[in-house]
């Protein structure tokens, strides 16, 4: 058992819908927005660079 909270959310998407891709550049710079709004928020930003 463990005493660590908190909420994991993981976004896969559809290739189909989003085949153009992602600016992960923006991506990282949104989630490090959101840190530092909220200091006890951590944000991970996980995948390829592709």
């Amino acid at each position: 058992m463990t005493e660590a909270t908190g909420t994991s959310v993981t976004f896969r998407p559809n290739r189909e819908l989003f085949g153009a891709g992602f600016e992960r550049k923006r991506i990282e710079e949104r989630a490090s927005e959101l840190a530092a709004a909220y200091p006890d928020l951590a944000v991970k930003v996980h995948g390829s660079a592709e």
